[in-house]
This record gives C-alpha cells, sequence and structure tokens, in this order.
C-alpha cells in the first residue's frame, strides 16, 4: 500500500533543488489518507517523470509560475493530475509524446524515454494517461488507475497485496 500525500511530499522534496524550480509554486490537493493498493516503485517513477517535466519545461521567468499535483478518488477509480501554466505541447507533438525516443524539443537533453515510460508503467497497473495542452498556457497529464488493481502476480508482491 502507498500513502500518496507522502510519496507526492518526497518526490517534491527531491526535486526542490533544481534550478527551474526554484520561484515556482508547486501546489497539492490530495484529500484522503487511506492508502492505495500499488505497486510503490512504478508509481515513484510516473509522478517523478511528469512532475520533473512540469519543472524542466516550464517558463523560466515570469509571474505565477505553477505546477499542481492533484488527486481524487470517483467510481473505483484513482485519478491523479499533474498540472502546470508552463509553455505547453503543440498538437503534432501530443501525437507522438508517449512513443519510444521521442522528444518533442530538439534542443532538449532527455533521451526521449520519459513519457514512454510512464505511459507503459500506467499499463502494467492497469491504468491509462490522458493529456491536454495548448501552447503558451499549459499542460494537463491525467492519470486513471483502477482502485482495486489487476496486478502482475509480481508487481503484488512488491506493492504487498493480498487481496484476491
Amino acid at each position: 500500500p502507498v500513502d500518496l500525500p507522502a510519496l507526492v511530499e518526497d518526490i517534491l522534496i527531491s526535486l526542490k533543488h533544481l534550478p527551474r524550480a526554484k520561484d515556482l509554486d508547486i501546489q497539492t490537493d490530495i484529500p484522503f489518507t487511506e492508502a492505495v493498493v500499488t505497486d510503490r516503485n512504478l508509481l515513484t517513477s510516473i509522478l517523478q517523470n511528469l512532475i520533473l517535466n512540469s519543472i524542466n519545461y516550464h517558463r523560466p521567468e515570469g509571474d505565477s509560475r505553477w505546477v499542481r499535483v492533484r488527486a481524487k478518488q470517483q467510481d473505483g477509480q484513482l485519478s491523479i493530475e499533474v498540472a502546470d501554466n508552463g509553455q505547453g505541447i503543440a498538437p503534432h507533438v501530443q501525437e507522438r509524446v508517449f512513443e519510444m525516443f521521442f522528444r518533442g524539443d530538439k534542443t532538449s537533453k532527455g533521451s526521449g524515454l520519459g513519457l514512454y515510460i510512464v505511459k507503459k508503467s500506467l499499463e502494467k497497473l492497469g491504468g491509462r494517461i490522458d493529456l491536454d495542452s495548448t501552447p503558451g498556457e499549459g499542460t494537463c497529464f491525467t492519470l486513471t488507475l483502477p482502485l482495486e488493481p489487476s496486478l502482475s502476480p509480481e508487481s503484488r508482491e512488491v506493492a504487498g497485496y493480498h487481496g484476491s
């Protein structure tokens, strides 16, 4: 079981030293305390990638720069949003952003694997990811995971899940 508010806080602490995180308003809204039954390592990797992207691809300066992590439980699903008011993603890039080795920004130092890994990790957890982005306004990634996971036997063991 994963304490989601604590996990997000740990990720934010690990990233707050980054130069681009300076003067960035990082907000969280995770209004529940019950643990989420999922693979902690996969969920950490997913959220770390998305939050890091929100920081790295944000406008370098300007008023009211923010990144928000929000979660809610509804209809047997866990929904987590990682949103920002950064530079946004162009429509032609959005179509390919989850492809292996694809980099939307050729000046990026990244490998083009981050969002590919996010998508594949979510699939392993029985979840999905949706993208809503407007260039110049920002980006919102929405993760949807089942609250009763359909994990592989290996993932069940890692997650400490002993249900049916």
